[in-house]
């Protein structure tokens, strides 16, 4: 029985590993697509039209 336990520790341990990685992985993702789009908040205009003439 305890050799069981330790079985069904270890995968659940490995289980949260995979679904940690998972999570860093799309959050990564998420905020390179993010910058390839542009910044939304100044209107995806460039920064120099934003100066005051």
């Amino acid at each position: 029985m305890e050799v069981k336990d330790a079985l069904t520790l270890m995968i659940g341990f490995g289980a949260l590993l995979i679904a940690l990685l998972t999570l860093v992985v799309a959050i990564v993702v998420a905020i390179s697509q993010n910058k390839k789009i542009g910044r939304p908040w100044l209107g995806n205009r460039p920064i120099s039209r934003l100066k005051p003439a």
